[in-house]
């Protein structure tokens, strides 16, 4: 308080509602796991989940205070944290293929954090937006404290560069999509290898969407060809009608 207008940033994880399975959910009768097994992934997201309703309750008590408090999800991150169930030479051998599934080096995960903290423009305009590529003119970045053009995390930068009503927007114009993937991938009049095309790209989506917290830019860019392409394609079939799946002969059951 006495540095108001300051913030207080807790590092959460997605895995807060749901870590391998395991449903995110405080034990109050039982925070040590003294009288249940214990569970690395129980625990892990019990332990995220009560840093998000910690975030939650300070930022509840401090209102008109002038004391921000958040907290953030910085992404797959390779850190000593998965040493216990990927050794160090495992990760080596198999770092690109994790980085096409979403693994983030360090400095990039503490971007978000950062980003977080540094940023005055994070509460600024939650409405509207303040325009495209905000976080490249930022006081922060305009002050060499963040090296970054984008926040590493798709949702994060809608808000900031289109506010609420963009973010709107985006989530409306990806569920449109993913309806009209799911029409094309079951429609009968179109060629088998086309309608698993249609299928895959629809579910290739969802890992996009979801990794968009990591790492994802929603600005064109090379990495995002394959995408284009896709929704080219798309765009191709968007008005077709629908076949009416292949009825039998008549007498044929």
């Amino acid at each position: 308080r006495a540095g108001a207008p300051s913030r207080i940033v807790n590092v959460s994880s997605c895995y807060h509602d749901l870590a391998n399975g395991r449903e995110g959910r405080i034990d109050f009768d039982d925070l040590q796991f003294e009288r249940r097994p214990y569970d690395g992934w129980t625990a892990y997201a019990q332990s995220k989940l009560a840093n998000v309703l910690h975030a939650k309750q300070l930022a509840k008590r401090l209102v008109g205070a002038g004391v921000t408090a958040v907290s953030v999800h910085p992404g797959w991150v390779r850190t000593n944290l998965i040493r216990h169930s990927m050794p160090v030479w495992a990760q080596n051998l198999l770092s690109p293929m994790l980085r096409f599934g979403g693994l983030i080096e360090p400095w990039e995960g503490t971007q978000t954090t950062l980003y977080a903290l540094l940023a005055p423009e994070v509460a600024e305009s939650p409405v509207w937006g303040r325009g495209l590529g905000s976080t490249q003119w930022s006081s922060a970045v305009a002050a060499g404290q963040y090296r970054a053009n984008h926040p590493h995390n798709i949702y994060l930068e809608l808000l900031m560069d289109l506010g609420l009503i963009g973010l709107v927007c985006f989530a409306a114009l990806h569920v449109l999509y993913l309806r009209r993937l799911r029409h094309l991938a079951s429609d009968a009049g179109l060629s088998p290898l086309l309608r698993s095309y249609f299928q895959g790209v629809r579910w290739t989506f969802f890992g996009i969407l979801a990794m968009a917290a990591t790492t994802a830019y929603y600005m064109p860019n090379a990495a995002q060809a394959p995408w284009w392409f896709a929704l080219g394609l798309l765009f191709a079939f968007w008005d077709r009608p629908r076949a009416a799946a292949a009825q039998p002969p008549a007498g044929v059951r």
